[in-house]
């Protein structure tokens, strides 16, 4: 039960993915605001790209 509790709390540690997928995600918001559709796109597109890959490293794990 010990070792359960362990793992979901490793699960939960700083991540650099979510450091740039957050940082993509404010990005594609300011230029959706200023009306920049090129790099609005861009930037979600990083940003859901980097989740993706971050969901297919945890599956392997």
């Amino acid at each position: 039960m010990a070792s359960n509790v362990s793992k979901r709390e490793s699960r939960n540690d700083f991540s650099i993915y979510g450091v740039f997928r957050f940082t993509a995600y404010i990005i594609c918001s300011f230029a959706l605001y200023s009306g920049n559709l090129e790099i609005a796109g861009l930037a979600f597109g990083f940003g859901a790209s980097l989740g993706f890959i971050r969901r297919i490293s945890r599956i392997w794990e």
